[in-house]
């Protein structure tokens, strides 16, 4: 079993959880961790720290972050270095992201983040609007 923090700054992973509990229902295996502007490296370790306790030891731990290089994410590279087989963290976090981690949760951790990269890219598109279709979609 796989859970899921999402650690952000401010309470951006709270809402993209509430968000994503509209489409997909409670979610009872994914917490987030909400970086104040008051809040210390420590603060913030420590609020990971707690947040990784309410899940059983035995579950993988996806680690998802808003900024690559951010406290939020530098805490978690911190967590993942220490125990890589339990640990994976990416940066970018978005509801897309979310809802496709939240499908995945009965696998590996690791290939769960793998697949996440690839959607991730994937799920970025340019909208452009061909000249001789246009009319057609206005």
């Amino acid at each position: 079993m796989i859970s899921i923090i999402v650690g952000t700054h401010g309470h951006f992973g709270a809402e993209l959880i509430k968000t994503s509990e509209m489409i997909f229902g409670k979610q009872d295996s994914t917490l987030s961790v909400s970086m104040q502007g008051s809040d210390s490296l420590e603060t913030t370790t420590a609020k990971f720290n707690q947040t990784i306790s309410q899940f059983p030891k035995e579950n993988q731990v996806l680690l998802l972050t808003d900024l690559f290089g951010g406290t939020p994410f530098n805490v978690c590279a911190q967590i993942q270095a220490n125990d890589p087989a339990r640990f994976e963290l990416l940066s970018g976090v978005n509801l897309g992201m979310l809802l496709e981690a939240l499908m995945g949760t009965q696998g590996d951790v690791h290939e769960l983040a793998d697949h996440l990269v690839d959607a991730g890219k994937a799920a970025i598109n340019k909208f452009e609007i061909n000249s001789d279709e246009g009319d057609e979609l206005l």
